[in-house]
């Protein structure tokens, strides 16, 4: 087999930006870009009290206050984990509550915005098209009417969390069907556990 001169691959190698780098800047300002419109849109949210359902969560019941960690973990341990950090970080503050609901409302929409990425990439598009449908999808996610009960409820943090799971299970699956169906059984399992 005939191969090329050494030192014209080593050129072309050397020319080629580096597209993982770039791919990292990439999701990088697109995560801070949508926590800065995320904070713009639910800010008055953040300012908001506890509302409704939130006054029956762990941090506001005398009893759990002093409580140890395992004291709060319960059925839903990822769940009571982050209550329990923002109250012993802020005590009973609603501001630091909602903006963990944002920044995790913020995350879930970048993961929305790049597992619908990879299935475009999956099926063949090359387009400016996948990044435009890729975007609009995060961003649909994002600031969607339906989802500002997730942030506005320090309660509904659990809906953030398990579309969180969700997502995180999904995302790895979108490259082959064999990691699909592991996903699937993943999600399944973690299902009957946060029911």
């Amino acid at each position: 087999s005939i191969q090329p001169p050494r030192a014209a691959v080593a050129v072309a190698v050397e020319d080629r930006p580096d597209e993982r780098r770039w791919k990292w800047w990439y999701i990088a300002g697109a995560i801070l870009f949508a926590a800065f419109v995320a904070f713009e849109v639910y800010g008055p949210a953040l300012r908001g009290e506890f509302l409704f359902d939130d006054s029956y969560l762990p941090f506001l019941r005398p009893e759990m206050q002093n409580a140890p960690l395992h004291g709060w973990l319960g059925v839903r341990p990822f769940l009571m984990f982050s209550f329990w950090l923002n109250y012993q970080s802020s005590g009973v503050d609603p501001y630091p509550y909602h903006a963990f609901n944002v920044v995790l409302h913020t995350l879930n929409a970048v993961l929305a915005a790049l597992i619908v990425r990879k299935l475009l990439i999956a099926v063949g598009e090359k387009s400016i098209f996948r990044e435009i449908l890729s975007v609009f999808a995060g961003a649909l996610f994002l600031l969607h009417p339906a989802q500002t009960e997730s942030v506005a409820y320090v309660a509904s943090r659990s809906e953030a969390t398990f579309s969180g799971d969700e997502l995180v299970a999904v995302a790895p699956a979108t490259s082959n069907s064999h990691r699909l169906q592991e996903a699937v059984r993943f999600e399944r399992r973690l299902v009957l556990r946060e029911l």
